[in-house]
């Protein structure tokens, strides 16, 4: 079973690069023989759909600011 993480948004734009520090901190946690490949990526849309092909599960990394949760809560959707 492929699974692929993927850490979304702009290291340089600060709270924007926060799903790019969250999966560079997995990727010291996981080994070689774990079927789990974690990327980067600052595109969405077809890009994104695009790198998505070939995976049973993929799981993407993002921030995102809703007005009705704690800086710093994590939702699952």
């Amino acid at each position: 079973m492929k699974t692929l993480v993927i850490g979304l948004g702009n290291p340089i734009l600060g709270d924007d690069g926060v799903g790019w520090k969250v999966v560079e901190e997995l990727k010291s946690a996981i080994n070689d023989q774990m079927p789990v490949e974690v990327d980067t990526a600052a595109l969405g849309g077809l890009s994104l759909m695009e790198r998505m092909l070939g995976y049973e599960h993929v799981i993407i990394v993002d921030s995102m600011e809703t007005g009705n949760s704690p800086v710093g809560s994590v939702s699952v959707f």
